[in-house]
């Protein structure tokens, strides 16, 4: 068995329920260790949601009661959004989360309009389109475009390998060979391919690495080409 719930969504919906649907997102409830979360996902055909949760202590209090507003905390999560050049790929990072303690019913859901209505909405990247996942393959485009070459582009794969998303940077260097560097979400680790050759394997958010790739890339010949002058 699981704490009550329903009284206080039908409070919820009642006191913001219009805000939610102009914003294109439904209530969305998870259950974890000693407390209930009520956040929101996206409605069908959307795929932004609020960053805006209210947390109902239950730890300690009898399953047969409901979760009570007394026992009410309210989370923002604060994201920082970034332009990608013009690639027209975007990406938002979680910055912090901001946290109110409990107090009256009457404040808490004032509070609750008033951050979701501040807050608006965020993408789910993993379902919106243009939306980068790994944040470090923005840092990697922007140092090779910026430093090193003009034609650099990235490229997204979400069906090679489903449940993984493959972001890869790319571009031709100086002596005309392609260069691509595919970078796994949740990885440590990417490897730079030069021509399909393996060449550079660096940690993905030490920038200083791609320096030290370039210059070797601009030094170092394939052992392709090294076989076959």
């Amino acid at each position: 068995m699981t704490h009550e719930i329903e009284g206080r969504l039908a409070e919820i919906e009642r006191e913001i329920g219009p805000l939610l649907d102009h914003l294109g997102v439904e209530l969305n409830v998870t259950y974890v260790k000693g407390a209930i979360r009520v956040g929101t996902v996206p409605k069908e055909g959307n795929t932004y949601f609020s960053p805006v949760t209210i947390v109902f202590e239950v730890f300690g209090i009898p399953e047969w009661c409901e979760a009570d507003w007394r026992l009410a905390k309210i989370e923002r999560d604060v994201f920082s959004r970034k332009v990608i050049g013009q690639t027209g790929w975007e990406c938002w990072k979680f910055e912090h989360t901001f946290r109110w303690g409990h107090r009256p019913v009457r404040e808490t859901l004032d509070l609750l309009r008033r951050e979701v209505e501040e807050a608006g909405v965020v993408p789910d990247v993993a379902r919106t389109p243009n939306c980068i996942e790994n944040q470090n393959v923005a840092g990697v485009y922007g140092l090779l475009k910026n430093r090193y070459f003009d034609n650099v582009e990235i490229d997204q794969d979400r069906v090679s390998m489903p449940g993984e998303v493959v972001e890869t940077v790319s571009f031709v260097d100086d002596l005309g060979r392609e260069v691509a560097i595919p970078m796994r979400v949740g990885d440590s680790h990417a490897t730079c391919f030069v021509d399909g050759e393996e060449f550079y394997t660096f940690e993905q958010d030490d920038l200083s690495a791609i320096r030290a790739f370039v210059r070797d890339l601009r030094t170092t010949p394939l052992s392709s080409q090294s076989a076959n002058p």
